[in-house]
């Protein structure tokens, strides 16, 4: 252990300690392979008390900063009998990856990213098959999404539907009337936003606190729960529909309020319908951050709520982030739901679309699809461009 110490663990040979034992080298190698299992042998044999003394207090019940006090005596003692010891032990052998990973094993410890960062994407090359990947993904791109969205395009700027498009049939007097000249059009963007931007905030909330019930408490109902919230996400929306219909139809009861016919049972619905997107980004998310930081923080004398607050959410924000904006755009333009749901003055972005594509309207209806698209595609890339968020506390 004085070899150990004096040059350091791993810096040491096993021929410095047999001339610091004054012994032959080939008699240390005779009974440890290596220099590991010499330190192994020591470690076991004259630090038992040691360990039996640290489980002891890892196993009591009282608080983290007293167990903390309690490790601290037990170490300043063991350094007093064992100086050279307690070197290795604390200043090398903790830094050994051979150790790291028999504690880690032994605690059946999983891998986290303690700063919430993503790490870097590895490149792969493709050699010869470089151009084809691209012109099939090129491909893809174009099939989706150009095409869809120019023939969109080209629709709401022609004077009538069928019309080829040419410089004589281009007119911007569809996106006029349709933002101006339709009253019903103004309301149903705003109960779309509203609609969107509550279920999204919603959304989040919730499935934070599912998470934190699911990942960091581990109650036993957590991941059933995620199993029965995502049920509604993965029916047909007829089937979610229905579903509210029959069971708000009628007042509720002892509060006597009914929901059907309200703009309260289409944020139900967007509530049962993305939920389980919410939770999956926000899970995925606080999966990657350590509990010892949560710890850390109640150690320096942070309560629950606290050390979530200032700890935990500053690291998985860009994961709530993420999961408003998942919910919030296709909730903005849902159809399926609103189709069955809505009521008059409670009217949604995809249901007035709809209405005029069969009342004949199609340029109108292209118009405000567009205007439509536009806004969200503007609003996902301001929100990507957005600067990080800095937390202070």
């Amino acid at each position: 252990m004085r070899a150990f110490a004096r040059r350091g663990y791993h810096a040491c040979r096993v021929s410095d300690v047999a001339e610091e034992a004054g012994v032959a080298h080939g008699l240390i190698y005779h009974y440890f392979s290596s220099k590991e299992e010499l330190l192994e042998t020591i470690f076991r044999e004259t630090w038992s008390e040691l360990l039996a003394a640290l489980r002891e207090v890892e196993g009591s019940e009282r608080p983290a900063p007293e167990q903390l006090r309690q490790v601290a005596a037990i170490l300043l003692r063991s350094w007093r009998r064992q100086p050279d010891l307690v070197r290795v032990l604390v200043r090398e052998v903790a830094r050994s990856p051979q150790v790291q990973r028999r504690v880690a094993d032994a605690r059946g410890a999983r891998f986290a990213v303690v700063t919430g960062q993503g790490g870097a994407g590895s490149r792969t090359g493709l050699g010869r098959w470089r151009g084809p990947a691209c012109v099939v993904l090129a491909s893809v791109v174009v099939l989706a999404t150009v095409l869809p969205l120019a023939a969109v395009l080209l629709t709401s700027l022609t004077r009538a539907y069928g019309v080829p498009p040419g410089p004589g049939n281009l007119t911007l007097d569809h996106y006029r009337t349709v933002l101006f000249g339709i009253p019903k059009v103004a309301r149903a963007l705003r109960n779309s936003v509203l609609l969107a931007a509550s279920a999204a905030t919603l959304v989040v909330l919730l499935a934070a606190a599912v998470a934190y019930l699911s990942e960091r408490l581990r109650w036993r109902a957590g991941r059933v729960l995620e199993g029965l919230l995502a049920v509604p996400y993965a029916v047909p929306g007829t089937v979610v529909a229905v579903a509210m219909i029959l069971a708000y139809a009628r007042p509720l009861p002892v509060l006597n309020v009914r929901l059907y016919d309200t703009a309260w049972i289409l944020l139900v619905a967007y509530l049962a319908r993305f939920l389980a997107v919410g939770l999956r980004t926000v899970s995925s998310g606080l999966a990657q951050v350590h509990a010892s930081l949560e710890e850390a923080a109640r150690i320096g004398g942070a309560g629950p709520g606290r050390a979530f607050r200032d700890v935990v959410v500053p690291i998985i924000w860009p994961s709530l982030r993420s999961a408003w904006v998942l919910v919030f755009i296709p909730a903005v333009a849902e159809l399926t739901l609103s189709a069955l749901l809505y009521s008059v003055g409670n009217e949604t972005v995809g249901v007035v679309i709809y209405g005029l594509h069969e009342e004949g309207k199609v340029t109108l209806s292209a118009a405000l699809a567009f205007v439509v698209t536009a806004l969200l595609l503007a609003g996902h890339l301001l929100t990507h461009r957005a600067p990080r968020r800095e937390w202070v506390t």
